[in-house]
């Protein structure tokens, strides 16, 4: 079977944790059982990127152990501005 490209989720930056969690969850799930090749989570909206950063690491944590290179979690702030990768190691 072809492997599926990506398969993408976009919440805006005052999700709450818990969705945010069960998404992840799903795009974990695409990637281990529908042949996707990433699964990207597209959060956009204002926040401090610090705050968002600790968050989705806290909620991701569990969660992706082992998913880090093939789940994406990319912000984007305001209109023209650059998305962002909000790394899901900590460091």
């Amino acid at each position: 079977m072809a492997q599926n490209l990506a398969i993408i989720e976009v919440k805006p930056a005052d999700v709450e944790l818990k969705e945010l969690g069960e998404d992840l969850k799903k795009l974990k799930g695409f990637v281990e059982n529908a042949n996707y090749y990433r699964g990207v989570m597209l959060i956009y909206g204002n926040n401090n990127e610090e705050t968002l950063r600790v968050e989705i690491l806290k909620t991701s944590k569990d969660i992706l152990k082992n998913y880090e290179d093939k789940i994406l979690v990319m912000w984007h702030n305001k209109p023209l501005e650059e998305l962002k990768e909000i790394p899901l190691i900590a460091g």
